[in-house]
């Protein structure tokens, strides 16, 4: 199940302008750590348990899909990988934090789309997955999403 930050969730409008701005600075901390040629940014945020894990991808203006966590990656800058992985988890940790205060479900996934034509971004929550093998979970979502990901 998914569930849009902008579809009605019953809470306030600030709180949900509250969670995008939150989502919005994982997805800036994530988009620091790409320094040039991207098309789009691909965020995978698993935040349920002491599991809490950040996982990112970018498509580049040639179309190939690259995974961030590979830090011999000529498309991340190298300097700002380890600032942007700690300001990723750091962002993650606060957006759990303002659901939980807020009374809301915390998601068992976080999906956030960052496309560089006007840096445009969609958060998704998704709801009820199983992620209690975080890694095989991983691998699952980039067989399905990226299968040509170098």
């Amino acid at each position: 199940m998914n569930d849009e930050i902008q579809q009605v969730n019953g809470v306030s409008k600030a709180t949900n302008k509250e969670t995008q701005r939150l989502s919005n600075k994982l997805a800036d901390a994530t988009k620091a750590m790409v320094k040039k040629n991207w098309k789009t940014i691909y965020v995978k945020a698993v935040p349920t348990g002491d599991k809490a894990a950040v996982r990112f991808y970018y498509v580049d203006t040639r179309g190939q899909v690259h995974n961030g966590q590979v830090i011999r990656n000529t498309g991340l800058s190298k300097g700002k990988y380890m600032t942007g992985s700690l300001r990723q988890a750091e962002a993650l940790q606060e957006l759990v934090n303002h659901l939980e205060r807020t009374g809301q479900e915390v998601p068992s996934s976080i999906d956030i789309i960052i496309t560089q034509g006007g840096y445009r971004s969609k958060t998704i929550f998704n709801y009820d997955e199983d992620t209690s093998n975080l890694p095989e979970y991983q691998q699952q979502y980039e067989q399905q999403n990226f299968p040509t990901m170098k």
